[in-house]
């Protein structure tokens, strides 16, 4: 991710009304630990098939999710975003 991604995401919580209660950190998804907290929702879009360990990629994320927590994956392949080819 870079900083410029970065701040266009902060800008869109911002504008929609919750950037007061979200944190971003700039790392790798592999020392996501390193932030010391266990997480209620993991939402991972377009992260893990890019990965060079994406096993440990989505071991890292759930070592962090909180008991009860939600974690939502999303990756994609050559079909994986067909329905937004055919808008």
């Amino acid at each position: 991710l870079s900083s410029g991604a970065l701040r266009v995401a902060q800008e869109r919580w911002r504008r929609s009304g919750v950037g007061d209660r979200v944190k971003s950190h700039h790392l790798s998804l592999y020392d996501v630990a390193s932030l010391g907290q266990k997480f209620d929702y993991i939402n991972c879009v377009g992260v893990l098939h890019h990965l060079p360990d994406p096993v440990q990629g989505l071991r890292a994320l759930a070592d962090v999710l909180a008991p009860g927590g939600i974690m939502h994956i999303f990756v994609y392949a050559e079909f994986g975003r067909y329905e937004i080819r055919l808008m």
